[in-house]
């Protein structure tokens, strides 16, 4: 290798160039590195010569020393970015922050739709009674029939009906009624003409039902039926259906008197009638099949209606 001493003014690098190629040889050996010289001032750039060939690579010279830093270059542009790279794992979760303040109330909401009326709870207990109020002032008097005489009550311009629109008689009573009081009589029928003081009928054709039920309490004794001053007569009228019996039947005479028993329909063989005399005198029997019958006080007969031993058909049973 050849070294060339530069002397005087520093030659441009187009220079040196022509003279090395110029001037070719073999290369010696490589002499000891010199000293560092003083960098001379930076001349101008020539112009680029052509580029001679490559020489043999020479050997690695020794480093030199390290110079010193030279002013930090332009930045230049930003490179365009890699792609993305993978996701990392996701972090564990943090504590649990602190509950934030409540928000203020929000505007009330609209009327929603009325609900379906529910059930009727149970009546409550009767409150107290209130006190009694002012009696007011008595109205006129209304409109009567009955004029007033004391405690009684009088009318006298017609007939009077309970239960019934249009009576027939001074009292028309349609429905149940009853007469009691602890005085005798209870009941008094007082008639001044002819025919009957007191009419006593069922117009039912059951075979259960009765005309008349005279008695007095049980056990008490005394008279259930009292026959006074005249004929005491049986009718049997009522039109029975033909099957029925007339049965259970006792007439107590209480007065000297002539009992006709009727015969003929609704009557049935075999049906019976007590005569029982507490007349304190002979009680005759008109219509026996041996003729009138006399029943002595205190006495008793039964009579049986066998309508197939005579036209008279009552049979005394027992004399």
């Amino acid at each position: 290798m050849r070294t060339f001493t530069i002397l005087g003014p520093l030659v441009s690098a187009a220079a040196l160039l022509q003279s090395c190629q110029a001037m070719p040889g073999a290369d010696g050996a490589a002499g000891p590195t010199g000293s560092m010289g003083v960098m001379g001032t930076m001349g101008t750039t020539g112009a680029a010569g052509p580029t001679g060939p490559s020489g043999a690579t020479g050997s690695t010279g020794a480093t030199g020393a390290t110079g010193s830093t030279g002013p930090t270059g332009v930045t230049g542009a930003t490179g365009p970015n890699g792609a993305p790279g993978l996701a990392g794992a996701p972090g564990s979760t943090g504590a649990t922050g602190t509950t934030g303040a409540t928000g203020p109330i929000g505007p009330t909401g609209a009327v929603g739709q009325a609900g379906a009326i529910g059930a009727t709870g149970a009546i409550g207990p009767t409150g107290p009674t209130g006190a009694t109020g002012a009696a007011g002032p008595t109205g006129p008097a209304g409109a009567s029939p009955f004029q007033l005489s004391g405690t009684s009550a009088i009318y006298t311009a017609g007939n009077v009906g309970l239960g019934t629109p249009s009576p027939g008689r001074t009292l028309d009573v349609s429905g149940a009624a009853r007469v009691q009081g602890p005085t005798s009589p209870v009941l008094e029928v007082n008639a001044s003409g002819t025919g009957y003081a007191l009419i006593v009928s069922n117009t039912s054709n059951d075979s259960s039902s009765r005309g008349l039920d005279v008695g007095t309490a049980a056990n008490q004794g005394g008279n259930a039926l009292n026959v006074r001053n005249g004929t005491f007569t049986t009718s049997m009228q009522v039109d029975y259906a033909s099957s029925n019996v007339v049965d259970d039947a006792i007439l107590v005479v209480r007065a000297p008197c002539v009992v006709s028993i009727p015969t003929g329909p609704p009557l049935t063989p075999g049906a019976h009638i007590w005569v029982v005399n507490g007349s304190g005198a002979v009680v005759t029997i008109t219509n026996t099949t041996v003729g009138a019958f006399n029943v002595n006080p205190s006495r008793a007969v039964e009579l049986l209606y066998v309508p197939s031993v005579s036209s008279a058909n009552w049979v005394p049973a027992q004399p």
